[in-house]
């Protein structure tokens, strides 16, 4: 008779890993299955030439919970983070400016551009600190039901809208005007330095498909001050991203979860509407209770699962999520550091070139009519700044991300 798994896990991403490790925690019996060689999806470590290992998905951490590092105990299991500082060095035309995690020591460069701004930026970062502070918790909980919430989810609810009026009247004010706000006016009532503005922009900009005149862009700030990347900052992982991903694997495995790899998912089999497990790209059926995709939602919905399963009017709201790509990433192997105009130090760790809020609608605007931009912004990663190991002695890996 074939296995029976409690919970499959269709691709083994660092979600799909972090979904495995705590449900064989909880004493379900788990099987992972990932397309690829080797888990890990966006959190991946790769050869890029011979000696050379880059992170070819994310290059940094930020957002991982503290709790997950926490529960899986993955320092026990490999994982060292390289907090970076200064966060990031903009480069504009002719200027740089440092952002370093230290508040004041970012206040200090800032009076040398402006000290009216110099002035705003501990009450700028204090009310986005704030802010995410205060919707942090609903990132852990159970998403309630909207139509029909229970007793408990209204209570919890309560406790987080108490929990925001505690701020004050003005600060929950500014709360309920930022949501809807382009990035660029929500920045432009704090600053005047392009170049510090244009810098904030692109953490908010990055990955969507969007300009900085865009309505609703502010909101993207918040995530940037959520306590877990304020505790150990946006970080490089020593040996790369895949060391993550091992940590976490390693963690599922040890709780009693399977992984297998090379191992393509085709579809998700279903009988009169309940789930019994999946179905591999070579034809071998595998029984499950239930199951967790880690592959991403018109994937999942659209490709893996009959869609005579679905309500069809579930499926038009699937079709009409929009999910457009707009970031390319090159990683190059360097035979020596990169130059770096106008800097007297040496190449720092993480740079982006972004001079002004103008420049990057701009480069929005050659996408949004079907382009590739002329003229991008560039996040750049330099992590053999602060891991020499990932290259050969001398030598360097950097990334680069375009959009």
């Amino acid at each position: 008779m074939a296995d029976t798994y409690d919970v499959i896990v269709v691709g083994g991403g660092h979600n799909g890993l972090v979904a495995a490790a705590y449900l064989a925690r909880a004493r379900r019996r788990v099987l992972l299955l990932e397309r690829r060689p080797e888990v890990g999806g966006a959190a991946a470590t790769e050869e890029l030439a011979p000696g050379f290992q880059a992170s070819t998905g994310a290059d940094v951490c930020g957002l991982l919970r503290p709790e997950i590092v926490d529960d899986l105990n993955l320092a026990a299991r490999g994982l060292r983070f390289l907090p970076l500082d200064p966060e990031v060095t903009a480069l504009g035309d002719h200027t740089s400016l440092r952002i370093w995690r230290d508040v004041w020591r970012t206040q200090a460069e800032l009076m040398t551009k402006s000290p009216r701004d110099a002035e705003a930026y501990p009450r700028f970062t204090a009310f986005l600190r704030d802010f995410a502070t205060a919707l942090d918790p609903l990132f852990t909980m159970t998403p309630p039901n909207v139509a029909a919430p229970t007793l408990r989810e209204q209570m919890g609810l309560l406790r987080r809208a108490l929990a925001v009026r505690r701020l004050g009247k003005d600060t929950m004010q500014q709360m309920l005007r930022m949501p809807p706000m382009s990035v660029r006016d929500f920045l432009n009532e704090w600053f005047e330095t392009e170049l510090l503005k244009a810098s904030f922009a692109v953490d908010a900009l990055v990955g969507t498909f969007q300009g900085p005149f865009s309505p609703g862009t502010a909101f993207g700030l918040v995530l940037h001050f959520l306590p877990a990347v304020q505790g150990s900052g946006w970080s490089f992982v020593k040996g790369g991203m895949g060391t993550l991903a091992s940590a976490l694997a390693l963690a599922a495995r040890e709780a009693g979860a399977t992984i297998r790899t090379n191992a393509d998912v085709h579809r998700i089999t279903s009988t009169d509407g309940r789930v019994t497990g999946v179905e591999l790209s070579n034809g071998e059926r595998i029984v499950g209770r239930a199951v967790a995709s880690n592959a991403d939602p018109k994937r999942t919905f659209l490709h893996l699962i009959d869609p005579e399963e679905l309500d069809p009017e579930f499926l038009v709201h699937v079709r009409n999520f929009e999910m457009n790509g707009v970031v390319a990433k090159v990683n190059f192997a360097l035979d020596r550091a990169p130059g770096f105009p106008g800097a007297s130090e040496a190449v720092p760790a993480h740079f982006r070139i972004c001079p002004s809020l103008e420049y990057l609608e701009r480069a929005y605007d050659d996408a949004k009519y079907g382009s590739v931009s002329v003229a991008p912004f560039l996040d750049v990663f330099v992590p053999t700044v602060m891991d020499p190991d990932l290259a050969p002695t001398g030598k360097h890996v950097v990334s680069t991300l375009v959009q």
